[in-house]
């Protein structure tokens, strides 16, 4: 059972992580929390995952990578980690990059990677640091 002090402290930690939300999107939940519900639990039960993506937008702009998909370009500059979604947009980070955490990758630019770019990503090494080498890609 959660106490008062634990129930405040969890809603404080909660509200410091929230991502970017529009400011529609919040209104639509003030005057139909229904709407908020039903986002948190799907949020909560959200299969996170490695996708493909183009644009990118954070706090500080966009972050957007134009890189064409068609075929002729490696894919892993375009990895993405998404973590949950709301409306029309997933939320996550770069897998490469900056490290910006709660980037909003619009869903209409962003897919599933596909087994032949999983296949090539999980043939490529990552080096982070003097001596961690790793896989990309390691659960579907």
């Amino acid at each position: 059972m959660f106490s008062l002090s634990q129930s405040r402290k969890f809603t404080s930690v909660v509200v410091e992580n929230l991502p970017e939300i529009p400011s529609e999107i919040m209104q639509q939940w003030i005057e139909s929390p229904v709407g908020l519900r039903e986002t948190l639990r799907t949020t909560l039960s959200f299969r996170q995952r490695y996708m493909i993506a183009t644009e990118a937008y954070h706090n500080n702009g966009d972050i957007s990578r134009h890189i064409d998909l068609d075929g002729q370009e490696e894919p892993c500059c375009n990895v993405c980690y998404v973590e949950s979604e709301i409306g029309d947009s997933f939320f996550g980070r770069w897998f490469f990059g900056l490290g910006f955490f709660n980037v909003r990758f619009p869903k209409a630019s962003t897919r599933e990677v596909t087994e032949k770019e999983r296949e090539d990503i999980n043939r490529m090494l990552v080096k982070r640091g003097p001596s961690t080498v790793f896989n990309v890609i390691r659960r579907a």
